[in-house]
């Protein structure tokens, strides 16, 4: 009988210590939701000057965007998941974690682990010409192809040469084209046929239809339509069911999807668009399958999980691949996984990918310590976007995505008079041609005020830094816009 006292009394104090860590652990999540929630932070903080922190309710009215969908990575596990706004401008139904977004281009990364799934299998090659499985539609051949071919590997790496359009938007109501129709440019598809512009392997650039070619490769290996295959081999295996490539999206789950919204908060008519071009921006999801998404790719890196790739196959996609090939003329990019951004240092490892389509913009952001993030907004707007990464940055004690230090000092307004002129941008900056003028002796970009670092340094409200380098003779011959990732060089022309 002692002895049974003995362990009762054993017993009450164990779960007695646990329900008091538990409690413990509620309320630090708590603290840091709340935190996250009042300190959002701009791209720049002066030198010396106390954060000036902003709460989420007040920048989501600032910015016009009327929902944000937020699931926070910690120690490879959804610490937390918590939905802001409605999901439509003067509506009632608010946002919660199991509210769909369109995911605009984070669909790539989905389509590229489905891509190294089959690779894993044998059933694809990454350096094979893709025109020896491709069986409805075929990359046309051109003086571009002779020697260099589309492989997926350029594909996921944005080097395959393909023309760069965007993903077509197609408004509900609207004829939708098919993928063949899109491929060859015809109507009703609204985008250009996709063909091969320059030497495959020769430069990096972003090219969203090179995904709608993936798109019909796997396709053409499966023998499935897009939706199933990445429901049987992604969606469902990660428990991601809230998430599907179908489009326009089923009837079962608009229930529950937030509406597109243009600048200014104005409802995209028919609430969305439909975007056929899945594989590069058709999946409708949540934050919490994105996170969810993250911590397989995290835990399949250090062997923890295997539901899709192994633990090689893993190290294989998060490595940076062709990080030598630049954007072409003046421009410099950050490296590229196989599918994934990619930045790599001593501690981490980081993957992520944006998206931004009609009326949505999201992002998702994860390391390879067990940490990330994923943020979806149905607002066009990418700053409310930014400003709550750098708030969980701050949080989570990240060495990234924290706001830039800034040192302002006075210049003389004779010596801004030598940066006055029009600078040319590289293909694929907007816009092409930038102006920079002084007035009331201050320096401005496409009228936007730029304040002074140094002598050659400059700043506006965003993240970007510019920098004006001279010639021999001291006068200047262009600028670089810097945001760290990217770089682009602007001739001055005039």
């Amino acid at each position: 009988m002692k002895v049974f006292f003995f362990f009762k009394i054993l017993l009450t104090l164990v779960l007695s210590a646990s329900l008091s860590v538990l409690s413990q652990n509620k309320s630090d999540v708590a603290g840091r939701i709340q935190r996250v929630e009042n300190g959002l932070l701009p791209a720049a903080v002066l030198k010396s000057q106390p954060l000036p922190q902003m709460k989420l309710s007040d920048r989501m009215k600032f910015h016009k965007i009327p929902g944000v969908s937020i699931a926070v990575i910690n120690n490879y596990k959804i610490e937390w998941a918590r939905g802001y706004g409605v999901r439509e401008a003067g509506a009632n139904e608010g946002i919660t974690p199991d509210t769909l977004f369109q995911a605009g281009s984070v669909s790539k990364v989905i389509t590229a682990l489905a891509t190294m799934r089959l690779v894993q299998q044998g059933k694809l090659n990454l350096d094979e010409d893709v025109n020896k499985k491709l069986v409805l539609w075929k990359v046309p051949e051109n003086e571009y192809t002779k020697n260099e071919k589309v492989t997926i590997r350029r594909i996921l790496t944005h080097t395959a040469g393909l023309s760069g359009s965007s993903s077509g938007d197609y408004p509900v109501g609207a004829e939708v084209p098919t993928l063949l129709q899109i491929l060859d440019g015809q109507k009703p598809a609204n985008t250009p046929p996709i063909r091969v512009v320059y030497v495959p392997g020769s430069k990096q650039f972003y090219s969203s239809s090179s995904f709608f070619v993936l798109q019909q490769l796997l396709v053409d290996v499966t023998g499935k339509p897009f939706p199933q295959l990445m429901r049987e081999m992604i969606l469902r295996p990660l428990k991601m069911e809230g998430s599907t490539f179908e489009q326009p999206i089923p009837q079962s789950l608009q229930a529950r999807a937030a509406s597109g919204h243009y600048p200014g908060d104005k409802v995209v008519e028919g609430k969305w668009h439909i975007k056929p071009e899945m594989a590069a921006a058709g999946l409708w999801t949540t934050a919490s399958d994105l996170a969810r998404f993250a911590i397989e790719i995290q835990k399949s890196k250090v062997a923890k999980s295997n539901k899709i790739l192994s633990k090689e196959t893993t190290n294989r996609m998060l490595a940076p691949q062709e990080g030598q090939i630049s954007g072409g003329e003046g421009v410099l990019l950050e490296q590229r996984g196989l599918g994934f951004e990619l930045k790599t240092g001593n501690k981490s490892v980081r993957f992520s990918h944006g998206g931004r389509t009609t009326g949505y913009n999201c992002q998702l952001i994860a390391f390879d310590n067990g940490q990330g993030v994923a943020v979806m907004t149905n607002g066009y707007n990418q700053g409310l976007v930014r400003e709550i990464l750098r708030s969980v940055a701050q949080e989570y004690g990240w060495t990234e995505y924290l706001p830039i230090e800034r040192v302002v000092i006075n210049l003389d307004a004779r010596l801004l008079e030598n940066y006055v002129g029009e600078y040319e941008f590289p293909e694929g900056r907007t816009p092409r041609v930038s102006v920079v003028s002084v007035k009331d002796g201050k320096l401005y970009l496409d009228g936007v005020l730029l304040q002074a670092e140094s002598e050659t340094r400059f700043f506006g409200v965003g993240e970007a830094t510019y920098i004006f380098n001279k010639n021999e003779k001291g006068d200047v011959k262009e600028m670089v816009y810097d945001v760290g990732a990217l770089k682009l060089t602007a001739k001055k022309i005039k």
